[in-house]
């Protein structure tokens, strides 16, 4: 049995990798910047939808291993 995360979860989670929360500007979605350098044409950050209860857990596990 797989174990889903919500926002709350994904949140925490990314606090405790070194993520660091951006100013939010007026959307329901979350800014997180990464901790590490990221290879050059991907997005240094990653948005998580506020609120969201539960996330698919391949989803989930896409954004964790960033």
């Amino acid at each position: 049995m797989s174990q889903s995360f919500g926002s709350r979860e994904l949140v925490a989670c990314l606090l405790c990798l070194g993520f660091k929360e951006e100013p939010q500007t007026g959307s329901r979605h979350l800014k997180y910047s990464s901790p590490r350098s990221v290879e050059k044409g991907k997005r240094p950050f990653i948005t998580l939808l506020q609120g969201k209860s539960d996330y698919d857990p391949i989803i989930a596990e896409n954004i964790i291993s960033r």
